[in-house]
This record gives structure tokens, sequence and C-alpha cells, in this order.
């Protein structure tokens, strides 16, 4: 409400403000509804008295909320310390005390009667709202004007940089010191310092206060709230500004999962579990692994852009909102999710002037959200533009044939560069022609949309089309190699993509953005989705998408099981939306070589990232594609790939069924070196089921085959495997042999990843042998080139196994040290029977300290190893067999039971979590 008298002049042009508000207000209604009356009165009164000293006026209250101006930033910076120093004085009664936060900041504002407009006003308010109870924050802006001429005594402190509510680019802050305030708070309550994942946006958030209060206060209330509206209406912006607001009401993060790069229906849990850092779990669905994870968390969860995955959104919505009471969703889609509890709340157009006449004074126009928003953005695209007289009417009527729609007045402004407003104007009779005959606002928005970007695509000049076409086929954005060899053909040059891909960028066609120092571009998918169709009525879809499909292809190829390359496997992270794409192209183009081809490459990716479920969905989807030549090489890999992650997950019966599939296609085809990789991974299933003769025998054969077909680096893979079977069957002089062997192959040929392992062997058999500084000096080095190469799984052993021999060597600290690094790599690397082996290498530490925990963790990793039925092999059931025993006869067996049996019914994590309490 306003405070202004009528002989009462607002300060104009630069300002400082001063904005306040009494931390936990509301608690204190709540409990003393009668007391907070009367304090926040006499409140206000301190604050009134302590503003007008200093030559400040108060402009508005809103309830325990003041905000004050001051045409000095000293004046303003005095106001705020006796402020302070008065509250802090008086005595609040049964209330105790209040806390009263301020911000401080300086900035260009206009004043239109008793009202200021700008941002300073908003920067001001989330400035303050970073803050605690008794703090005075100042912006730099205000620092900066004060300079040395701060009151007596008082001074700032910097803060460092912190992002605001905003979602601007980070700001500096600073925080008013003086002897009469308290010095120490806890942390900014800033963006930076509260859980989530919400994005720097580059531009203003304009407008909306009123929409932003009004979700805000629906979000806080209701479980399920879904914001509807067309495509560029501005959903998505208004839904970050709320989250943004409420980062502070949940303790567990607000986290934003954008839909948009989806394309798969089935994806849609996966994509909120790669948000939340959660993991698959053998034999359980993504989803309920999902549930069990935020089944106790008070979370927002911002499900953004959902009309095209609308039912999987709903399904998922519907279980996260049933089974976790204090989690709260947002949604963005073009569709209601139409589930139970769901309240739907539509994005309304920005307001915009009335029609004339009469006409509104031009100063006056961009206080309407919709003018505003056309002002701002085509200053940026023209830094010397302004509305004029001349120019004010075909600013309105843009704003107004446009329906307020952000996107489209986005779109619009950007022409400012080429065309002028009246040009802009008169575009937008020729093309919006199915506006003109009757009722435009009963006209479906889509029409409305489509016709702004075929006016869009329209400006554009010939070559600028054909690559804003072809960059259509990208999922998820790309660089500008992936562009140059995409587009690239029918005359157009690889060296031209870039100047025409930065017109685009200009044109607010494609954006472009830095992730990890690397230049990404991408389209805003109502863009993407309307360049689709223009390259299907262009005729060149699918020459254009096969390039594309080629691409990532050759990328996958590149990473292969024999020859682990990190550098790749991060690559296809990045480029995996532009993967799945390829796949998805694939399989509707009934291109059945293909998809087996890139499915089978992307084993390695599949793996190490934990994707076992859905890699072996997209692979159930390729191998039953109908095929004129349905015994191919590509049909093996994809066989083999297919079974190596139903291995991972303990499917042995699946996996043995899919390799004996690919062994038979090798064997028709003669092809050793497939033959040989099949029965490599028939001797990883006995292998880790202890069949340690079978194993050998089949290792062996494979062994043989690679070496008739002269493939090194899958022989070396041989004898590695060959040499662990020995060791673990007790066999340490063939094992040492093998090691050797695997180690002097590995080096001549520079296999980095097989030295490291081949060392490993050799540190186990050190071991064995009593031989500890040898073990601990070549599980060190192998160690070091693992973490050179980014080998995580190979990390996980060598932590494991230097841990298991500073506890021979009497050091329990670094042993559990160790394995504390080793068990969160491999929860990092879903390595189920390396998490298994760590828990049990905790309870052998904890064995003598807490025997209860101990059996909990042994029970834990029992119920790992069923799982995936994967017994412990023999030279560890002698080492587990060895500590335990020991413990059965001192506690007897009963005693020993029930902490086991709880240990086997701990989920996963939190076996890992008290594995780890200590560690």
């Amino acid at each position: 409400m306003s405070m202004l008298s009528e002989t009462t002049r607002l300060p104009a042009g630069t300002v400082t403000f001063l904005f306040t508000d009494i931390e936990g207000s509301t608690r204190l209604l709540e409990h003393h509804p009668q007391a907070m009356g009367g304090a926040m009165s006499r409140h206000h009164d301190l604050l009134k008295e302590a503003v007008e000293a200093n030559d400040g006026v108060i402009f508005e209250t809103v309830g325990d909320g003041v905000y004050a101006s001051f045409a000095q930033a000293r004046n303003a910076v005095k106001a705020a310390i006796d402020a302070q120093r008065a509250v802090r004085a008086e005595g609040w009664g049964e209330l105790g005390e209040l806390r009263v936060r301020m911000g401080l900041h300086t900035g260009d504002v206009q004043l239109r009667g008793e009202h200021y407009f700008g941002p300073a006003l908003f920067r001001c308010a989330r400035l303050m709202a970073i803050g605690h109870g008794e703090q005075i924050l100042v912006s730099r802006a205000t620092r900066d004007l004060v300079g040395d001429s701060f009151p007596v005594g008082a001074n700032v402190r910097a803060l460092g940089t912190h992002r605001l509510k905003d979602l601007a680019e980070p700001t500096e802050v600073y925080q008013l010191v003086h002897p009469d305030l308290r010095a120490e708070f806890p942390p900014l309550k800033s963006l930076d310092a509260l859980a989530n994942n919400l994005p720097v946006q580059a531009t203003r958030f304009i407008g909306r206060e009123l929409q932003v209060a009004q979700v805000r206060e629906l979000v806080a209330r209701e479980r399920l709230v879904t914001l509807t509206g067309m495509g560029g209406a501005g959903k998505t912006r208004l839904s970050l500004q709320v989250a943004a607001d409420l980062v502070d009401a949940f303790p567990d993060g607000v986290w934003l999962v954008e839909m948009a790069p989806i394309a798969d229906p089935a994806l849609v849990p996966q994509a909120l579990a790669t948000v939340l850092s959660v993991r698959e779990e053998p034999g359980r669905t993504p989803l309920s692994t999902l549930v069990d994870h935020v089944r106790s968390k008070h979370m927002l969860i911002l499900l953004d852009s959902c009309e095209h995955v609308v039912v999987a959104c709903a399904q998922l919505a519907n279980t996260l909102v049933r089974s976790a009471p204090r989690l709260h969703l947002l949604v963005t889609s073009r569709e209601v999710l139409a589930i139970a509890g769901e309240t739907t709340w539509r994005v309304p157009s920005l307001s915009m002037p009335p029609p004339p006449p009469p006409p509104l004074e031009v100063d006056k126009l961009d206080q309407f959200e919709a003018v505003g928003l056309f002002m701002e953005r085509a200053t940026a695209a023209k830094s010397d533009f302004a509305i004029t007289p001349q120019n004010a009417a075909a600013v309105q009527e843009i704003c107004e044939r446009l329906d307020g729609i952000p996107l489209a007045i986005e779109l619009a402004a950007a022409r400012i560069r080429m065309l002028s407003v009246e040009q802009i104007a008169r575009r937008l009779d020729d093309r919006f022609r199915l506006l003109t005959g009757g009722n435009r606002a009963a006209l479906p928005r889509q029409q409305t949309m489509r016709a702004l970007v075929d006016w869009s695509y329209d400006l554009l000049q010939e070559l600028e089309r054909v690559v804003f076409r072809r960059l259509s086929v990208f999922s998820g954005g790309w660089t500008l190699e992936a562009a140059e060899a995409v587009c690239a053909s029918d005359g157009l040059e690889a060296v031209e993509v870039l100047d025409l891909m930065m017109q685009l960028v200009d044109k607010s066609l494609v954006v472009a953005e830095e992730h990890d120092g690397q230049e990404r571009y991408r389209m805003l998918e109502t863009m993407r989705q309307y360049a689709l169709e223009r390259l299907a009525a262009s005729g060149e879809a699918a020459e254009v998408r096969r390039r594309h499909f080629d691409l990532f292809m050759t990328m996958a190829e590149r990473a292969t099981p024999e020859e682990y390359d990190t550098q790749v496997l991060a690559e296809l992270g990045r480029e995996y939306a532009n993967v799945r794409g390829g796949l998805r192209w694939s399989i509707d183009n009934g291109d059945s070589e293909g998809a087996l081809r890139l499915a089978g490459a992307l084993w390695g990716f599949w793996s190490v990232r934990g994707f076992y479920t859905e890699g072996r969905a997209w692979l159930h989807e390729v191998l039953a594609l109908p095929s004129s030549t349905p015994s191919t090489s590509a049909r093996v890999r994809a066989l083999q790939t297919a079974s190596h992650l139903a291995n991972c997950q303990g499917d042995y019966g699946a996996a043995a069924v899919l390799l004996e599939e690919s062994r038979a296609i090798a064997e028709e085809l003669g092809n050793q070196p497939a033959l040989a990789a099949s029965l490599h991974l028939l001797g990883n299933i006995a292998s880790v089921q202890g069949d340690l003769s079978r194993a050998r025998t089949l290792y062996e054969q494979a062994r043989q085959l690679n070496r008739s077909a002269r493939h090194p680096a899958a022989e070396i893979l041989n004898l590695l495997q060959l040499a662990e079977v020995a060791f673990h069957a007790g066999d340490l002089f063939d094992a040492r042999a093998l090691g050797q062997e695997s180690l002097k192959t590995s080096r001549d040929r520079r296999q980095q990843w097989a030295i490291a392992r081949s060392l490993h062997i050799l540190g186990q058999i050190a071991m064995v042998e009593g031989n500890l500084v040898t073990a601990a000096s070549l599980h060190r080095e192998s160690l070091g080139i693992q973490q050179a190469l980014g080998d995580q799984q190979g990390q996980v052993r060598s932590r494991a196994a230097l841990a298991r021999v500073a506890f021979a060597q009497g050091d329990a600290a670094t042993a559990r040290e160790q394995y504390a690094h080793s068990l969160r790599l491999a929860r990092d690397s879903h390595e189920l029977l390396e998490i298994a082996r760590g828990l049990e290498g905790m309870a052998e530490l904890e064995a003598s300290v807490d025997a209860v925990r101990a059996l909990r963790l042994v029970g834990a990793a029992g119920a790992i190893r069923k799982s995936i039925a994967a017994e412990p092999l023999p030279d560890e059931l002698r080492r587990l067999n060895g500590w335990l025993q020991p413990l059965y006869v001192a506690r007897g067996e009963r005693a020993c039971a029930e902490p086991r049996a709880i240990g086997r019914a701990l989920p996963l994590n939190e076996a890992i979590d008290e594995a780890l309490a200590n560690g």
C-alpha cells in the first residue's frame, strides 16, 4: 500500500532503494496474533523515523515489508543502520525480539505518478530475500556509489558473488558492518547455497509479478500444479521464476527436468532419475527405485514441456504424488495431465495497452508487459532503438496482433536489426491472413504461432533456410563440427555452415551456449518441430537423417569393448539425445543393419553409465526388426551387447540364451573374432557364478581363436581373464605366468588399460604370497594409470585391493579410507559385485569393533550377491569365513543371524551409507 502524502516528492532517476521485512513474521503472527499486530505497527514507526531522518521516503508497505527510496546512497546506508539499532533496542514483550533483514540497491528507474518502474526494484527485493534477520545486504552498485563516504564506524564486508532468485548471472554481494550491529550470520540463502539445478537465464524476466505470486501460492499449497498454454506463452520462464522464489522452502531441493529432448515416453522416469542422480537397482524398474528415493523427500520437481509425452508424465506424476507426501510437482504442458489432484493454471498473455483511442503517452507504454518485453528485446538487437511518438502506434499494433505471446514478441523484436517497426507491422498483415476475416480470439493459437514462424522462415536467405531445415535433425543440441558434417552437401560447403548458423543465432532461430568449455547450439523445440516439417516437405529428409545417423554411428563405433576410450564415452554422453534420435530413426525406417550396428556399438556407454534397462529395451526392439539377412556380424555384436547388459543386471539365463544365438551366427559366418567374443562373455557368466573350470575352458577357446585371427587387443583380454580365474582357483603359478605375459604384451602394444589390469592381478598374487610392499606398489601403479584414463571401474578394484593390503599391514585407518573411496566409485558406476565386495571389506574392518554392524554389512552384501547370482569365489569365501567363524563361535548362531537378516533387508544406498558412516 502507498504511504505517500500529497506533499511527498519521490526521488527519480538514479535511486537507492532500501527494502526490509521481518524474518519469521508468519510464524509470529500464528503464535502471537495480538502482540504481533502491535509490534508490526511499532516496527513501521521505527523504520519511518529512520528513513525520514535521513531524507528518504517510504513509498510502499506490503504486509511487514517496508520499501523506501533515497536520492543519496549514503543516506540509505545511514537509515538502514539507524533502523537496525532502533529495532534491536526496542523491547518486544512476549515476542522476545524482531529480526529485520534489509537490502540496499541502486539503479535507474522511471517514476510515473506514485509508482516506480524498472529492474532495480526487483533486484533490491531479490537481494534482501537471500539475507537473514538483522543482516543488511548491499549491492555492488550501492557500495560503489557510496565510495569512501560510509557513515562513521560503518563499512562493508565482501560476501562473494551469488545468484539471486531472478535467475540472472551471479552478482557481487556485500554485508554492511557496524560496531552496533550483529556481525556474523549463516551463509546467504542464494541459489548457490541451496539444492537446485535452475539454469542462469540470458535475459531478464519481464513483468508477471501478479502471476508469479499466484502460482507461487498455488505450488506452496497444492501438491500438483500444471501450467498450461500454447507454445511460446512463457510457461517455462514463469515456472522457473516461481521455482526460484520457492527454492528455500524445499530443504531437499528444487529440480528442473527438461522433457523437450525426450522422444520416447518410456524414458520419462529415467530423465528424472538422471537429474536426481538415482541409479537403477537390479530386479527393479527405474520408477520403483525413483519412488524409494523421493518417498521421504521434501522437494519441488519441475517437469517442463510435457505435451509430447503427456501420458508418461501423467503416470509419473500420479505415482510420485501418491507415494511421496511431501513432494510437490510443477508441470508445464500445452495439455493438462488429467489426473486426480491436479490443479491447472493457464498462463495468460502479457498485459497490453488498451486499443486506441485514446492514445497513451509514449513514456507510459512500456509499463504494459508486452510492450516492455518488445522494448527490451528490440534494444538488445539494436542498441539505439526507442519508442517514439512516430512508431508507438506500430509497436502497440504488433503486441496486440501477436496476442501478447512472449515468444512471438521476441521473434518480432529480433527483426528490428533489419526492419523498421512499421515494416514489421505491415508484414504481420501479409502473413496473418487467417486472422483478418473474423473473430481472431476464437481461432486456435497454434495457427498464430505457425504464421509467425512462417514469417520468420520467409525472411531467411535460401542457404539459411537449408541450414535451418537440416539442423532440425539434432536432438539436445550439436557442435559446429556436427553441423558441418550433417548440413554440408548439394553445393553447400562445410566452411559456409558456421557463418550461416551464426546468422540463425543472430535471428533468434538457434541458441548458442557454452557447456564445459565447448560451444554448443540448439533450437527451441517449437522451432525445431517447425523446421522438421519444412525438412520433410523439402524431400531431403532421408538423406539428411542418414548423414546424422552415420555421424553418431561413427562416434559410437570408436568406443569398442576391447579398447576402453573414456573420451569417446564422455562425448557419447554429451550427444546421447542425438544417439537416441539416430536409433529411433533407424528403427522407424526399418534399417535393421544400421540399428543393430549402432545399438551394438553402445556396449561400453550403456554399461559404464548404468543404463542397463534402457539399453536392453532398445536392443529388444532392434533385435526384433525383420531383416532379409538375419545372420550378420552386426547382429552378433548386438546380441553380445544385450547379453552383457543382462549379465550386469544378474539375468544370467537371458544372457546365456543371447550368447548362444550370437555364437551360432558367428560360427555360421566363420567370424572368428565374433565367436571368440561370445565364448569370452560366456566365460564371464561362468566366472561370476563360481564355475571356474568352465570359465577357464571358454577363455582358452576364445584366446586360441583371437590368436588365429590376429586380434591382439581381444587376446590380451582373454589372458587377463585367464589369470583372474587361475588366481581365484588358487593356482598362483599359472596366474603369475599369465599376468606377466599379459603385462608384457600390453606394454609392447602400449595398451594402458591392459597394463593397469595386469598390474592389478600381479598385485593380488603378491599379497596372497605375503609380499605386501610389492603388492601395494603394484596396485598404486595400476590405480595411477586408471585415474589417468578416467576408468572408474578399474579404480574401484584397485582401491579395494589397496584396502586389503593396508589391512594386512595393520593399517586399519588407511584400509577404511580406501574401501570408502572404492564404495563411492562403485555406487557411481553401479558396479553391484564391487559394492558387495566393498561392503564385505568394510565388515571385516568392523568385526573387532562393532560385530553387529559388521554382520549387517555382510547381510547387505549377501543380498546384493543373491540378486545377481554371484556367489563368493573360493578365495573370497575363505577370507570371509576366516573372520566370520570366530564371531559365530563367540556370539552364537542366533545372535549373528538377526543382524545379517536386517542387513539383507537394507536398500542398496542405505547399506552403502552405513558402511561409509565412519569412512
